[in-house]
């Protein structure tokens, strides 16, 4: 928290509290609705999008940690987002072109994987963005390894974090204890990962 990020002057602490703060010095953001952003901070701190400050503006838009876990396709969202960084015109980070808000919101686009786990849906056709991604698996073994350009792995994932009512039918007859996680509940899924 002590060092300091590339081409900034302060240290990364002084950064994130004086993000809570406008110039005056009155507080942007009240620890009640923190508490509900946590991991939108978070991201918005996160080095590659290093905009803090902005969290007001996030928040005011609606994007509550509970928004990036529901809705991972966020770009309406994301659209009143620029609309209103672009009204009130707040100074960004020298990594970005003075107010080019779009590059922002595309860095807290890819960010925000390394803090929510990906929501899975039966039939799903997504690419996730390269980098750092949680995804909620537990263990994969590959079952096929014929293929020329994919391999056919099966994962185990837990119960709970399978929210897609029709996944959770598909997946209710491979529901079981595994002898590695003990009690916890796992479902078995098979993905196809391209090479």
């Amino acid at each position: 928290m002590n060092k300091k990020s590339p081409g900034e002057t302060v240290t990364n602490v002084v950064r994130l509290v004086s993000s809570f703060y406008d110039g005056d010095g009155f507080p942007k953001i009240t620890a009640d609705k923190c508490t509900k952003h946590q991991l939108v901070l978070a991201v918005l701190l996160h080095p590659d999008v290093n905009c803090g400050h902005l969290i007001d503006i996030f928040v005011r838009c609606n994007i509550s940690d509970d928004y990036l876990f529901l809705y991972p396709d966020s770009q309406s969202r994301y659209d009143s987002i620029v609309e209103d960084l672009t009204k009130e015109r707040p100074l960004l980070p020298r990594s970005y072109t003075q107010y080019d808000y779009k590059a922002v919101i595309d860095s807290f686009d890819k960010v925000q994987w390394a803090f929510c786990p990906a929501s899975l849906e039966l039939h799903m056709d997504r690419h996730f963005p390269s980098g750092p991604c949680i995804l909620p698996f537990l263990h994969g073994v590959v079952i096929n390894r014929k293929g020329g350009t994919a391999n056919v792995r099966h994962y185990k994932i837990q119960e709970d974090v399978v929210e897609s009512i029709e996944l959770k039918k598909a997946l209710e007859s491979s529901k079981h204890k595994d002898p590695i996680f003990g009690s916890v509940r796992l479902v078995r899924l098979g993905l196809i990962i391209f090479h």
